[in-house]
């Protein structure tokens, strides 16, 4: 579940800086290069990893949910043991 508080965070963070690269930002000039779109473009994507990131530990959530009320106990013995 921590996973997804902090894509949720990294998807706002992205999203944010995104528009404002796009939208010509002066603040962020010195500490950019001057190619903004290419900037803004590449914080979308990584706002849309974010996404990806939410839907898998969300499933893998649901998943050990679904598990724990089926047995009544989560199965360790498949995790990796280090």
């Amino acid at each position: 579940m921590c996973c997804c508080i902090t894509s949720v965070l990294g998807i706002i963070i992205m999203s944010v800086f995104g528009a404002l690269l796009r939208g010509d930002y002066q603040f962020l000039a010195k500490e950019l290069p001057e190619d903004f779109e290419k900037a803004g473009k590449a914080c979308y994507y990584a706002a849309m990893f974010y996404g990806f990131c939410i839907v898998a530990s969300l499933g893998c959530w649901v998943r050990g949910t679904a598990e724990e009320r089926k047995t009544g106990a989560v199965d360790y013995s498949s995790a990796n043991a280090y």
